[in-house]
C-alpha cells in the first residue's frame, strides 16, 4: 500500500549528479551535420556549453557507425523551449508515439552568419529528461528554458498555430 501524499518527505538535495541525459536528436535546420538524423544522443550541460554525444551502432551496411560529440557554446545558444507531454508507456509502438513525445527545441546561432539561427529538435519518451535538462541549463549555464506542459489537445492547437503562422 502506498503512503498518503501528505506523509511524503519534501524534495531533498540531490544525491546523484545528472549527466548523459538520454534523448533522440530528431532534426535540425542546420544544413550540415557530421551524421544523419534521427540519432540517439546524450546531452551534458556545462557552465560554458551544451555537449551532444551522438552514438549509433549500425546494423545496416548503408548507415555508418557514429560516436561523435558536438558542442553548442553558451554564447551561441539563443533560446531553449521545452514542451512536456505525459510519459509514453515503455511498451508503446513507435508510430503511435510520434506526436506524444516531450520535446526540446534549441535555437543556436549559425556560425557562418547566413541565417539568424538554426533549430535543433530533441525528443524523449519521458518528461523527466527534458525537466532535468531545463534544471541543469538553469543551474549550470544560467540559461532559462521556457517550459510548457502540453497534452494532445494543446499540442495540436500549438502545431496548428505554428503552421498557420509560418505560411
Amino acid at each position: 500500500m502506498f503512503a498518503p501524499m501528505a506523509n511524503l518527505p519534501a524534495k531533498q538535495e540531490a544525491r546523484r549528479e545528472l549527466t548523459d541525459l538520454p534523448f533522440w536528436w530528431e532534426r535540425s535546420s542546420a544544413p550540415e551535420l557530421p551524421f544523419s538524423l534521427p540519432i540517439s544522443v546524450r546531452l551534458n550541460v556545462a557552465a560554458d556549453a551544451l555537449r551532444i554525444h551522438a552514438i549509433r551502432e549500425s546494423t545496416f551496411a548503408e548507415v555508418d557507425d557514429v560516436d561523435a560529440t558536438l558542442v553548442f557554446e553558451k554564447p551561441d545558444i539563443l533560446s531553449v523551449e521545452v514542451f512536456l507531454m505525459p510519459d509514453v508507456p515503455d511498451d508503446a509502438e513507435s508510430p503511435w508515439i510520434e506526436n506524444d513525445l516531450s520535446l526540446v527545441v534549441v535555437r543556436h546561432r549559425d556560425p557562418c552568419g547566413v541565417e539568424a539561427y538554426f533549430e535543433s529538435l530533441f525528443s524523449s519518451r519521458k518528461a523527466y529528461w527534458p525537466k532535468a535538462l531545463a534544471k541543469l541549463l538553469r543551474e549550470r549555464a544560467a540559461i532559462e528554458a521556457k517550459v510548457t506542459e502540453e497534452n494532445q489537445t494543446s499540442r495540436k492547437l500549438r502545431l496548428t498555430r505554428e503552421t498557420l503562422g509560418s505560411s
